[in-house]
């Protein structure tokens, strides 16, 4: 039996790992902020798990010191995912969270720690089969700058407490039931007719459906393979048209293609961030533009080699059961973070 702690529990990749692990016999740890507790209380109710609560934040040592007490595995999730702004608040919780969650990890002998990163690290730029050894070179925005910063640290004081260390990187785009942050968002607004795109939506995407991505999480908190990254995708070469039009069949609508060119769209963009940031989420930002007008797919070959990853469901299966979900209302919720924190 494990007593793992999980940070970013609540948050829609965190819930989705209580909800696939809370069974194994496992003793599960939530370290929980304040505004969460009721999300975490719900979460223990409906998986019957062994969970217990800690309340506190990331940014607090002494809160995570305490949730860490006898723990030998730790997942790290919270973060702050906004693509523009906030630096203060993003660097607080992405980097010094993580900082205070190695310190105490090592303190407290926790043995492996697992850590949730993003493809972002490797700066978005026409990758076409990317793979674990291409740069984690990301300086903005300061979520995906975080993100490789933490990876490094993540290595260097695993290699200095004798730690064992996993990094997962989900695909470009993780999506599924309970994410409201982009999940819900764009079957909305396909429900509602509109299918938008960047140079026609012929991009290369990896796609990470939840089901598939919490599959390899728990592959990296019990296999023996260790100190290394690893790409967590649907192993499915996809376009954004052709993602985007799958969620307009399953939801059964005939969606107007709304495209523009990436040239056209980026001289907006920081116009967007600096006047609209100010008091509301931009509506266009240099990230998002990256996200949408490069070919960036990049493959699981080191999970399924060293993890024995592969994919529980297709892509094709991963859309229909998040379709189901959202036609079942169950969307009225917004996550201000990517993975809770």
């Amino acid at each position: 039996m494990k007593r793992i702690l999980i940070t970013g529990g609540t948050g829609f990749i965190g819930s989705n790992i209580v909800n696939k692990i809370a069974g194994s016999g496992d003793e599960l740890r939530l370290l929980v902020e304040p505004r969460r507790i009721e999300a975490a209380e719900e979460i223990g109710r409906r998986t019957a798990g062994n969970i217990s609560i800690f309340e506190g934040d990331v940014r607090d040592f002494e809160a995570v010191k305490k949730a860490l007490k006898g723990c030998d595995t730790v997942v790290h999730l919270a973060a702050v995912l906004k693509d523009s702004g906030h630096k203060e608040l993003i660097r607080g919780v992405n980097l010094g969270g993580t900082e205070n969650l190695l310190r105490g990890s090592s303190e407290a002998a926790v043995r492996r720690f697992v850590f949730v990163s993003s493809l972002s690290v490797h700066r978005y730029r026409d990758i076409s089969s990317g793979t674990e050894g291409f740069p984690a070179d990301a300086v903005s925005p300061e979520y995906a700058a975080t993100k490789a910063e933490c990876e490094k640290i993540v290595m260097e004081e695993s290699a200095r407490s004798g730690m064992e260390w996993v990094i997962i990187r989900p695909g470009l785009v993780p999506f599924g039931e309970g994410d409201y942050l982009f999940t819900g968002r764009i079957l909305s607004l396909i429900n509602a007719g509109v299918i938008p795109l960047v140079d026609g939506g012929r991009h290369l995407l990896c796609t990470s459906y939840i089901g598939n991505l919490v599959h390899g999480i728990e592959l990296a908190i019990r296999s023996a393979a260790k100190d290394s990254a690893f790409i967590i995708t649907d192993q499915t070469v996809t376009t954004w048209r052709a993602f985007l039009d799958s969620m307009a069949r399953g939801l059964g609508v005939r969606g107007f293609r709304i495209s523009l060119p990436a040239k056209v769209l980026a001289p907006f963009c920081g116009i967007s961030e600096k006047l609209i940031g100010k008091i509301a989420e931009p509506p266009v930002t240099r990230y998002r533009l990256d996200l949408l007008g490069h070919d960036l797919y990049f493959h699981a070959g080191a999970a399924a080699e060293l993890l024995n990853y592969k994919p529980v469901y297709t892509i094709e299966e991963g859309i229909k059961r998040t379709v189901r979900w959202y036609k079942g209302g169950k969307t009225s919720k917004h996550n201000d973070t990517d993975q809770g924190c």
